[in-house]
């Protein structure tokens, strides 16, 4: 009787143990590691290569952002999140200038406003800037939980990919799922017959709206990012607001 006690508390506390268990589904971008300030750069650099190319008919620095932010959410609209998309609005930005300015096409600033675009893949960048503050020991303070670690993030697959392998996310994340875009259907699609899922991210349109919609708990970490992750209007939910990463180890208990 003695070991069949010893064997049923044994099965007790591992039957409470998994029912305690909770699934943590990241974004990549942003969250994990620094994205948007690669885009920044490479917005940055293109105002400058427009001024050069465009001379004394180049409109002000306003203009050129607002109508090369119009193109790129409109293709962003229509297209997802492809690798071209990026170095393609690029191109087509400068058209669109030449033409208000009554400038002829240059092929070669075509193809260097396409080569700016593509800056923002550079694998040695990724490496260099690592992982967000706090990412490292959270994520070792989840898997030292028992926890399920996801990776739930959006654009061309090959290219997340990559930034798993290259900042080491790999270490911690074995399910890695990327979608062209993330609306509340794929997160129902990633988070089904999971066990107390969270959804981590930093964006109201990709992470906090569609985890509310899938009835999924949201641990939102704002960050500055561009105007199509931005919402008038979220609906109501689970949402706890953190500062930063590492603050989800103060609040575990809680969730």
């Amino acid at each position: 009787m003695g070991c069949e006690g010893h064997i049923a508390s044994l099965l007790i506390l591992f039957l409470t143990e998994k029912r305690e268990m909770k699934t943590f589904i990241f974004d990549l971008d942003d969250t994990l590691i620094w994205t948007n300030i690669a885009y920044n750069s490479a917005h940055i650099k293109f105002l400058s290569f427009l001024i050069d190319a465009l001379g004394p008919k180049a409109p002000s620095v306003v203009e050129m952002s607002k109508t090369f932010e119009e193109l790129d959410m409109e293709a962003a609209e229509k297209q997802g999140f492809v690798k071209e998309r990026f170095p393609r609005s690029m191109q087509e930005t400068y058209k669109k200038l030449c033409e208000r300015a009554g400038a002829s096409v240059d092929e070669k600033n075509l193809r260097r406003a396409y080569e700016i675009g593509l800056t923002v893949f550079d694998e040695n960048c990724w490496q260099k800037r690592g992982l967000v503050e706090g990412a490292q020991e959270t994520l070792d303070f989840l898997l030292s939980k028992g926890d399920d670690l996801v990776l739930c993030t959006k654009g061309d697959e090959r290219i997340q990919k990559r930034k798993v392998e290259v900042t080491g996310l790999d270490k911690w994340f074995k399910q890695v799922y990327v979608f062209n875009n993330k609306t509340y259907k794929e997160l129902l699609k990633v988070s089904k017959g999971r066990h107390n899922p969270w959804k981590v991210g930093n964006s109201l349109r990709s992470d906090v709206v569609p985890a509310i919609k899938a009835g999924i708990g949201v641990i939102y970490i704002p960050c500055e990012t561009w105007a199509f992750e931005k919402v008038s209007e979220v609906p109501e939910g689970k949402v706890l607001k953190l500062e930063k990463l590492s603050e989800i180890k103060e609040i575990y208990d809680a969730l």
